[in-house]
């Protein structure tokens, strides 16, 4: 058994494109791994294909967008100036969308709204 699961951040929106008679959507997640001094970011080439790459997902697999996923992963090694390297992509059948959409920088002050110890009260659900 091949499987690879992951959460992290897109690095870039997600691109769409024919395929022979497919439709082949890809995209680059970056994934946290390790922890202290060993602490590094892994990139992770993610291809989804089919009817999945054809759906409204797509459009919602932007930039920042924090997904986790599972699916067969590839790994192959390559030779850049010298150093040695490793790649990793993954073909998804399970994505989801996770921790909301990427915040947009805006010009708007971000001073936050005063509420008073009522108010607060009110809001919890419990």
């Amino acid at each position: 058994m091949n499987k690879y699961a992951f959460i992290g951040n897109l690095t870039k929106d997600a691109e769409v494109r024919k395929a022979g008679s497919s439709t082949l959507c890809t995209f680059t997640v970056a994934v946290n791994s390790g922890w202290g001094e060993r602490k590094h970011v892994d990139y992770v080439k993610v291809n989804i294909w089919g009817k999945k790459a054809e759906s409204g997902l797509p459009a919602q697999l932007t930039k920042g967008r924090q997904v986790a996923g599972c699916g067969d992963v590839i790994l192959s090694k390559r030779e850049h100036e010298g150093k040695q390297y490793a790649d990793m992509e993954c073909t998804v059948q399970d994505i989801d969308l996770i921790g909301g959409k990427p915040v947009e920088q805006s010009n708007q002050s971000s001073q936050p709204a005063q509420a008073s110890g009522d108010d607060m009260n009110d809001s919890i659900p419990f």
